[in-house]
């Protein structure tokens, strides 16, 4: 179970968990203490260019598809494009 591309980005969100963008356009949060897979956030029609974190907690991502998307990463879910 993973990424079914080449990895392109990581950063970890907190002590726990790290999340990782792929060629595959998704980005997956992964429990780092226990070595597996969290979720999967789907949204970005190209590949997973960047990731970083913001001082609220929230995910950042830039894809290839020219955009750039905030996650609550607790929901899944896209808080802005």
């Amino acid at each position: 179970m993973g990424h079914l591309e080449s990895v392109t980005a990581q950063v970890f969100l907190n002590s726990r968990y790290l999340a990782s963008g792929s060629f595959d356009y998704d980005i997956i949060i992964w429990d780092a203490q226990q070595g597996i897979l969290n979720k999967t956030l789907i949204g970005h029609g190209g590949p997973v260019r960047s990731l970083a974190v913001d001082s609220n907690g929230d995910l950042l991502s830039g894809s290839g598809d020219f955009t750039i998307k905030i996650w609550d990463v607790d929901s899944g879910t896209v808080k802005k494009s």
